[in-house]
């Protein structure tokens, strides 16, 4: 993964479509990320890691490196997959407003429930929107602890602080088989990630086959980006989803295991996203 000037949710897919097969880890020219770039990179860091790869060129732009280091990048990777950062600055601990959820993992509900609770206690948004923010939160993180078999990562934070378009972006990901391969245990059809994204946007449809009621949740959530006016990206295997109040399209993608959940929800019902 080779980022040049951007990795969010609207750029990751092209990063990974231009370095297709590219399985090292280069941040040397990336300028700026949100929580969906995070999450993504330390999805891919399990491969490289598994490849060999033991550290990994941080950004020449000082502000990047900062705030990545400030985000907790270089520790998680460090800590999960033994992938050391090439330079340190040395940031120091301190609590900022804008930032609500550094880069953290986790195993299961019990362990990210006290990160969603204060990414809701710290944003500024109305019922609505908090409830919404609470159901993705809640939904995304118990999918990693049920259905991935491997360790999740969640990051989230505000942007246009204090102003009419405040909005917050929530990413949740994990490296497990994805949710075609979830899937397939009770719809061994499934062929494609694409026709596994389309079923879980549907709703009603689960890998766990002991309790064929379950496969609501994704639906949930892209309703409640839809009815605030927000975005969502869902990407897995080989396949993203893109899905805004206007309906959902499937981009062409690039291949990263696992699952990634992005969302980005105005603090205000009403007021647009971005």
């Amino acid at each position: 993964m080779h980022p040049t000037s951007q990795l969010t949710m609207e750029t990751v897919e092209r990063n990974l479509i231009d370095q297709d097969g590219a399985d090292d880890l280069d941040l040397t020219r990336c300028q700026f990320v949100d929580p969906f770039g995070l999450v993504a990179i330390a999805c891919k860091a399990q491969f490289v890691a598994n490849r060999g790869q033991t550290s990994y060129a941080v950004p020449v732009d000082r502000s990047f490196a900062i705030y990545q280091e400030r985000m907790r990048l270089p520790q998680v990777l460090d800590a999960q997959f033994g992938i050391r950062a090439s330079h340190i600055h040395g940031v120091r601990e301190h609590d900022r407003r804008d930032v609500l959820s550094e880069l953290t993992v986790f195993s299961n509900w019990s362990d990210a429930k006290p990160m969603a609770e204060m990414v809701l206690n710290k944003v500024n948004a109305d019922d609505e929107s908090a409830e919404a923010i609470w159901l993705c939160l809640c939904e995304a993180c118990e999918n990693v602890g049920e259905h991935s078999g491997a360790r999740g990562f969640i990051a989230a934070q505000t942007y246009q602080l204090d102003q009419p378009g405040e909005y917050v972006t929530l990413a949740v990901g994990d490296t497990g088989l994805g949710i075609r391969a979830t899937l397939q245990r009770a719809f061994p059809r499934i062929l494609s990630d694409q026709d596994a994204l389309s079923l879980v946007i549907k709703g009603g449809y689960t890998g766990v086959i002991s309790d064929p009621e379950r496969g609501t949740g994704i639906h949930a959530m892209m309703t409640a980006v839809q009815r605030l006016n927000g975005d969502a990206v869902l990407r897995t295997g080989s396949q993203s989803a893109k899905i805004t109040s206007s309906g959902t399209i499937f981009p062409s993608s690039g291949r990263l295991r696992g699952t990634i959940i992005g969302l980005r929800l105005p603090c205000i019902r009403g007021r647009k996203s971005r």
